[in-house]
């Protein structure tokens, strides 16, 4: 397997990562070094290309920080972590290689059944505020504020007070989020481009469901990141590169085709039921 220097060189980032309790960590980890090596010699990249995983973890979720622990302690197995300089970042590494880099961050649901993504930060936030609110927690923590395209949320009043957001002065600064979820078969959001049009960046990312298998798709869906990161503090490293976009980098991935799609959709409405129930 090909060492990674994983602060030099063009890196390709999967920007709404998902770790569900229950996913196989090995399963997590070994996909998501095939996929991005695989992204990689498809653009014509170094097969050691680094991988870069921005982890969204929900209020239920706390895998970093997990991880962040047994980087601090006794390890061993397959894939190990190293700390950094930094508390939001680790360095995963497979047989002693450093081969992927990742990014502690968090999912929010906002009282308007919003999503919220806040991008390189280990701060914890609660559901249920309001859109305007929970931004202006995201910033107030020094995270990425992302506001991601969701199954049927980007629609009717919840599109009307995106589109409202992205045409408002106080989007400067907000980032939007394409997933490898949504389907194949539909054009491009519209919302997304006319974020692009009034100045905002698209950050696509993977957006793995909690369902089984899932866990396979991470680094599979995501952008290209030109220029070295520095390796002992590649969060705020990352969120300087992002900040300093002028437009959305380039994307990489497939938006998932008919069959799988109606079979995820089905999937998530009957897990919905059994939790309900």
């Amino acid at each position: 397997m090909p060492s990674t220097n994983l602060g030099s060189g063009v890196g390709l980032v999967d920007a709404h990562v998902h770790f569900y309790s229950n996913f196989d960590e090995e399963r997590f980890f070994d996909s998501t070094l095939a996929n991005v090596r695989r992204a990689a010699v498809g653009l014509g990249l170094p097969e050691a290309t680094p991988g870069w995983l921005l982890l969204t973890e929900t209020r239920c979720d706390h895998v970093f920080e997990a991880l962040f622990e047994r980087a601090n302690g006794t390890q061993s197995g397959r894939w190990t972590f190293r700390p950094t300089a930094e508390a939001a970042s680790l360095i995963a590494c497979v047989d002693g290689r450093e081969v992927l880099g990742l990014i502690a961050g968090r999912q929010i649901a906002t009282r308007e059944g919003l999503e919220v993504l806040a991008l390189g930060t280990t701060a914890t936030f609660s559901d249920g505020a309001g859109l305007g609110e929970t931004l202006e927690r995201v910033g107030a923590a020094d995270a990425l504020p992302v506001l991601p395209w969701g199954f049927g949320k980007w629609l009717s009043r919840r599109g009307a007070l995106v589109e409202e957001r992205i045409r408002s002065h106080q989007s400067r600064g907000l980032f939007l989020g394409d997933n490898g979820g949504r389907p194949a078969f539909r054009p491009r959001p519209g919302l997304l481009a006319l974020g692009e049009a009034h100045g905002l960046v698209v950050l696509p990312g993977s957006d793995p469901l909690p369902l089984p298998f899932q866990e396979e798709r991470v680094g599979s869906f995501g952008f290209v990141l030109d220029g070295p990161i520095a390796s002992d503090r590649p969060a705020e490293g990352l969120k300087a590169r992002l900040r300093a976009l002028d437009g959305s980098p380039p994307a990489y991935g497939q938006a998932t085709r008919l069959v799988p799609f109606v079979r995820n959709q089905i999937s998530m409405q009957l897990r919905k039921r059994r939790i309900s129930l």
